[in-house]
């Protein structure tokens, strides 16, 4: 199977790109719906705790660190709200920028400077969203993409010099 043109591994990436990007977003919607129903709902407040009560044995721990969240101040519940919105914004941009990147390589357009400034928005994203998540694996691959972004800059050089060539 090929790497990149139509009917392609970059093809299939980029039609899962395109549904996950979809998925995300309305995954997100959701997301903020049931957590603002979870903070500022008492009686779905009650229902988790009366759930979690009728297996006290099981969910001894769970109950606990429920118990322990819903006594926090609900001005300390509502920064979930923004650190969410930031996490799924990034999810969202580096799912943008690969988008366009496989898009691209669907196209057969591989080696040009607009992949490599591409790689490196997607690389400066990665590197905040691998900060906020406390992913410091994301953090090598960042190293990696870096590394990738390079020989990207190099061979879109080369195939320019290439294509003046010919």
């Amino acid at each position: 199977m090929k790497y990149f043109g139509k009917r392609s591994v970059s093809s299939v990436i980029s039609i899962l790109l395109n549904v996950s990007w979809y998925l995300i977003l309305v995954l997100a919607v959701v997301g903020v719906i049931a957590i603002s129903a979870i903070i500022f709902s008492p009686q779905i407040q009650n229902f988790i705790s009366s759930e979690m009560a009728k297996d006290a044995v099981k969910n001894a721990k769970d109950l606990a660190e429920w118990n322990e969240f819903m006594s926090v101040p609900l001005f300390v519940k509502m920064l979930i709200f923004p650190y969410g919105i930031a996490v799924v914004t990034f999810l969202l941009l580096i799912i943008r920028k690969s988008r366009s990147l496989f898009e691209n390589f669907r196209n057969d357009v591989v080696f040009n400077t607009g992949n490599v400034r591409i790689i490196a928005d997607a690389n400066k994203l990665l590197i905040v969203f691998s900060i906020i998540t406390f992913n410091f694996s994301g953090l090598f691959t960042c190293v990696l993409l870096l590394m990738l972004g390079e020989i990207f800059k190099n061979a879109s050089a080369l195939q320019e010099e290439h294509d003046l060539t010919v």
